[in-house]
Formats: C-alpha cells, sequence, structure tokens
C-alpha cells in the first residue's frame, strides 16, 4: 500500500522511480502490478567490474566498429 502511494506521488511530480533489490521474479510482477517500471537487483544482473562492464555494454557504442 505504502509502495502504491509512493509511486503516486512520484508520478503526480513527474518523478521516475527506481526500485532496488530485485531478487525473484516475484518481487519484478509485485513491482510492476505496483505500478513501478523501473527496477534492478540480482534477479536482472549481478553487480560487475567497470572493466567487465565496458567489456559488456559499451563495446558496441563506437561508430562503424562490429559488435
Amino acid at each position: 500500500m505504502v509502495l502504491q502511494h509512493f509511486q503516486a506521488l512520484a508520478e503526480a511530480l513527474s518523478i521516475t522511480t527506481v526500485s532496488e533489490g530485485v531478487e525473484s521474479a516475484e518481487d519484478a510482477v509485485f513491482l510492476q502490478q505496483a505500478g513501478i517500471n523501473v527496477a534492478q537487483g540480482y534477479y536482472y544482473g549481478k553487480p560487475v567490474t567497470a572493466s567487465e562492464f565496458k567489456h559488456r555494454f559499451m563495446r558496441c557504442i563506437q561508430p562503424y566498429q562490429p559488435c
């Protein structure tokens, strides 16, 4: 109940919220049903080092370079 009111307030103020600590599919479904559209946590991926992040996600941002 508190979460839904908090999300309603954020929407009324045009503030994007991020829910942290999602560890299971059940958590993700609960948050989605509460109106939370942005979330992060172990369910989506474990923390990585800066070099691992660069290797996984930044290599495709260079124009004209294959991924």
